[in-house]
């Protein structure tokens, strides 16, 4: 119950709806016996329905349309999925501020108009298939264009892939913990990335979940190596 009005607060103050997603699945499988699986997400949405409820109606009855967590969905899905953010993959608002009324924009044209945000997005993309590679290439590059974020995104992956390389080569070796969270966070924000569009922002708030595992990892270079060595000594 606790752990739902937290994530109700954390979610009206940064909406990472997937996040939430990703970490109560992790959460449900940690869970061995099934009556707690059902009580634990029963309590956790008793929780968030507490907290996010009186927010949600507030803004449906303002926007008059249903409004579950943020406002600037909309915006966020048609400003980082149009024609300007192929070549870009950031934020952009042109078709609808400096090139109003254009008919080279999909979202200009007049029988798309009464179209959902979602349904406009998705024809937007049926219509560029081809260019979509290179729209969700563009976006993230966007998001991690910054030396800091890709090195420590560089020593994190090296850290999993460290990982691997471990259960392969000393299976004998007792299975030791490996940190989950910066995975979910990263998948998180590469999800946020390309359904939206590219921003730094996603990268910057979970930096320092990425820093863990990427100064963890020489440490951890080591303990492979000198482990395997006492592997070989033994053969």
């Amino acid at each position: 119950l606790l752990l739902g009005v937290v994530t109700g607060v954390t979610l009206l103050a940064k909406g990472y709806v997937l996040l939430v997603f990703f970490f109560i699945v992790y959460l449900l499988v940690k869970i061995k016996r099934l009556y707690q699986k059902f009580c634990f997400l029963g309590l956790f949405i008793l929780g968030l329905f507490f907290v996010v409820s009186p927010w949600s109606f507030y803004a449906s009855q303002k926007a008059h349309k249903i409004i579950i967590l943020s406002t600037q969905l909309d915006v966020l899905l048609l400003n980082g999925n149009n024609e300007d953010s192929i070549m870009t993959g950031a934020f952009s608002p042109g078709w609808r501020k400096w090139n109003k009324g254009d008919l080279r924009y999909l979202y200009n044209r007049l029988g798309n108009a009464d179209m959902s945000s979602v349904e406009k997005v998705l024809l937007f993309m049926r219509e560029n298939t081809q260019r979509l590679p290179l729209l969700f290439l563009n976006k993230l590059r966007t998001a991690f264009n910054d030396t800091a974020t890709l090195l420590c995104l560089g020593g994190m992956l090296t850290y999993y892939f460290l990982v691997v390389v471990r259960q392969g080569l000393l299976y004998e070796i007792p299975h030791e913990k490996v940190l989950v969270y910066p995975v979910l966070f990263f998948m998180v924000i590469v999800l946020n990335t390309l359904i939206s569009c590219g921003l730094r922002r996603y990268a910057d708030t979970f930096m320092p979940f990425f820093i863990l595992p990427a100064v963890y990892c020489p440490v951890f270079l080591f303990r492979i190596v000198y482990a395997q060595r006492g592997v070989n000594k033994k053969c």
